[in-house]
């Protein structure tokens, strides 16, 4: 090993005994244990909702007590179905990446499901009648009964993780940029279980200036770190690698190290617009290029669903401050209300953006302007709406009528269109789906004059990757971003 990376070399780990074991493998593989501790919690909240409603008196109306044994049966047929549902939808997941936000969506998603479905059982049972609200009360007790002890559980977890109790001790192979944008994920808040050991260079890299992690040496001091440090991962970042190389490399580490897991960080400029899954060919083993979420029917039916619901509600609160806002507009200055641009929306379609005006009609005389933060071209009404982007609560009803999403790449004017296109690999992918009020870029921060590869590369993530989950994640994380900070 070079002196510089015995220099930066911290000190060996010591073999754990059974307790640390122990610890370790419930920090990391305990997610599945939740599950029994949900059931018996479920049932305790069950029966203790009909003490307070019969006995105890807590939850009026009052009424005579009905016959307990009726509800003890009950109560852990409720807990077996509650949390069959609740592992349905993936809560009790161990891959999953520790999330208190991820918990409470699929509490409340799997609860849904499981009142659901407890309630059509109801109706082939007639022999006792159940007190509809001791069942309103249990699923709302559970709810929160539930969600405090997954937060407490997460947070013990992430505390745990940051402390390095069953973190995987984990080598990133490869000194370049890829390779230290690697080390830093596994050295930030979210490292998702990993403990960044160090880096290690292959043939042909150069070293990188100000990277986040050390070089500890190359390819031959790998042995050593891995005996001295415990080892349990290993990231490959070779983005020249040809694939027989690439392939002659995992055989030499599994052959070697066959417990150890290894992973591969593919170059991201080539592979950020491919969905890759691994499937077989008669036999063979072979990489599938999969269509992204959104343009299979049933996904696009469940998002276009909940677009409707949410933007009908959303129009219909508010409405009356948009009343508001539209006197305010008109009183400032003449002009209309509403503006009006051509954007591209899904497939390159142009479409109406609707928004209240925030600038002179006169505020473009040589054409297309690009906006940017502070931009003095807005009026004081229009610079306040900004801030808030209350001038986008008019492309609600561009969502109800199918032109854009809630969730989605920021639609682009086609003007400006032309010019990235021909300039940013893969800025067209973005139109494969509906474009959105907000999106994945904006919530990172890329919002006004940004990188348009950086927001391209975010919207494209986006789109692979596409779930309700994720939606959810994302309008929340906006209106807390447009309560917390301007838009411009």
């Amino acid at each position: 090993m070079s002196t510089d990376g015995v220099s930066r070399l911290a000190a060996p780990t010591r073999p754990a005994g059974w307790q640390a074991r122990a610890w370790r493998w419930l920090v990391r593989e305990g997610a599945p244990l939740m599950a029994p501790a949900d059931a018996c919690l479920i049932a305790a909240v069950l029966l203790g909702c009909y003490e307070a409603r019969f006995v105890w008196g807590w939850l009026p109306p009052a009424a005579p007590p009905p016959a307990w044994g009726p509800y003890a049966h009950a109560a852990g047929l409720v807990a077996g179905v509650w949390t069959a549902c609740l592992a349905w939808v993936g809560l009790y997941d161990r891959a999953r990446a520790p999330s208190r936000f991820d918990d409470a969506v699929l509490l409340g998603v799997g609860l849904g499901l499981g009142a659901s479905a407890t309630l059509a059982l109801s109706f082939f049972y007639r022999s006792f009648s159940y007190s509809r609200l001791v069942a309103a009360y249990a699923f709302g007790a559970s709810l929160l009964m539930l969600g405090a002890w997954h937060w407490l559980a997460r947070t013990a977890q992430r505390q745990a993780l940051a402390a390095g109790i069953g973190a995987r001790p984990t080598l990133v192979l490869g000194d370049n940029a890829l390779g230290q944008a690697v080390a830093a994920r596994l050295v930030g808040p979210r490292a998702h279980g990993h403990r960044l050991v160090g880096v290690l260079a292959l043939p042909g890299d150069a070293a990188v200036a100000a990277g986040p992690a050390p070089r500890l040496g190359g390819e031959a001091d790998m042995a050593p770190l891995i005996a001295a440090h415990g080892v349990e991962a290993v990231v490959i970042a070779w983005p020249e690698a040809t694939p027989a190389a690439l392939v002659e490399r995992l055989s030499a580490i599994a052959t070697r190290w066959p417990r150890l897991a290894v992973h591969v960080a593919p170059d991201v400029a080539v592979m950020r617009t491919m969905r890759l899954a691994v499937t077989s060919l008669d036999g063979l083993p072979v990489l599938a290029v999969r269509e992204v979420p959104l343009r299979h029917w049933r996904h696009r039916a469940v998002k276009r669903t909940m677009d409707v619901a949410l933007a009908g509600l959303g129009l219909a609160l508010a409405a009356p401050l948009m009343a508001v806002l539209a006197a305010l507009i008109a009183r400032e200055g003449a002009g209309p209300v509403i503006y009006t641009q051509e954007r591209l929306g899904r497939d390159g379609t142009a479409f109406r953006l609707h928004k209240f005006r925030t600038m002179p009609v006169d505020a473009e005389p040589g054409g297309p302007v690009w906006a940017h933060r502070g931009d003095t071209r807005a009026t004081r009404l229009g610079a306040w709406l900004r801030r808030y982007s209350l001038d986008e609560l008019p492309q609600l009803w561009n969502v109800l009528r199918g032109d854009m999403s809630l969730v989605g790449p920021r639609p682009e004017r086609p003007y400006f269109a032309d010019q990235f296109r021909a300039r940013v690999p893969k800025y067209m992918d973005r139109h494969l789906v509906r474009c959105g009020l907000t999106g994945w870029a904006q919530v990172n921060g890329l919002r006004g004059d940004v990188s348009i590869e950086d927001r391209t590369r975010h919207d494209i993530w986006y789109i692979e990757n596409w779930s309700v989950l994720l939606d959810i994640r994302i309008l929340l994380l906006t209106a807390a971003e447009v309560i917390r900070r301007p838009a411009y």
